[in-house]
């Protein structure tokens, strides 16, 4: 199962972290289920279950609000590294065995070749089916997640930030973006949703500070050219904010809210005529937006 969570041709939604996400996920592991089944009734009505091996499996868990955290690849608790990993090879697996010892994933290759007989080394094991198939004791490696193997954890805080802004929770926004730049320092992108962030939290020298950094990387960065203008107004630096808002209206020339603060500065700085006609084009692109949303 993934995000956005529910079975195909059902009303699916991204993660909101309430009970509706558990729900919509459980809708979805029971699709999952039933084509399974028909997979392995097919292979049964055609002959096919004797000499077919079918391994059921998954690249990662999910959280569900659990632990404070939704979806996945950002942490390494239980509940988004434990994952189902089932063996049907009828006269090959027995039956009903349950084995409790922790294992990767990365030694499927390497069982699914001594399975079938043609093990030669060529994968990482060893192979599973020795949990099954002999007494003496195997040496299993401790299964590490590729998470915790990208010790730069790269874009995983990026992602988490996105998430907790989506739902308004901008300390812990903040907390995240400003994680994801102590590894990447380089993330424009994380970069300005940190000075989003910033503004929305009230901090706006910072958030003035972090947008003028990233328009010094990228000049025709629309979204930092836009917030920085309208920052820039609130601040009372008139003219700062207007011509960074008339960048970017040139670089977004059809973004109606982008004419809206022009025309707002322009209004500020005592250029009426200019403010006006700013106006009513946000007012005419406003208009031409919902007559395409609703024809």
């Amino acid at each position: 199962m993934h995000a956005p969570y529910g079975a195909p041709g059902s009303l699916r939604t991204e993660p909101k972290g309430t009970r509706e996400d558990t729900a919509l996920y459980d809708q979805g592991i029971e699709y999952t289920d039933y084509y399974i089944g028909l997979l392995f009734q097919g292979l049964k009505q055609r002959g096919l279950d004797k000499n077919t091996l079918v391994i059921v499996t998954a690249d990662h868990g999910e959280s569900l609000g659990e632990h404070n955290y939704l979806t996945h690849g950002r942490v390494l608790y239980w509940d988004q590294i434990h994952v189902p990993l089932v063996f049907w090879y009828p006269g090959h697996v027995p039956s009903g065995i349950h084995i409790a010892q922790p294992v990767t994933n990365v030694a499927i290759a390497a069982s699914i070749m001594d399975l079938i007989g043609m093990s030669g080394g060529e994968f990482p094991g060893p192979a599973l089916n020795l949990a099954w198939q002999t007494e003496r004791k195997v040496e299993w490696p401790d299964p590490i997640s590729e998470l915790a193997l990208d010790t730069k954890m790269r874009l995983a805080h990026f992602y988490s930030g996105v998430i907790y802004l989506k739902m308004g929770k901008l300390e812990e926004a903040n907390r995240e973006f400003e994680a994801e730049l102590s590894v990447n320092p380089a993330d424009l992108q994380a970069k300005y949703n940190l000075g989003y962030v910033s503004l929305a939290r009230q901090q706006t020298e910072r958030g003035i500070t972090l947008m003028r950094e990233v328009l010094q990387a990228k000049p025709d960065y629309v979204d930092a050219r836009f917030e920085l203008g309208k920052a820039l107004l609130q601040q009372g630096d008139v003219k700062g904010a207007v011509e960074s808002l008339e960048i970017a209206a040139k670089l977004e020339p059809g973004e109606a809210h982008v004419h809206f603060q022009l025309g707002r500065a322009y209004l500020a700085a005592g250029r009426k005529a200019e403010g006006d006609d700013q106006l009513e084009l946000s007012k005419q692109l406003k208009a031409k937006e919902r007559s395409q949303t609703n024809p």
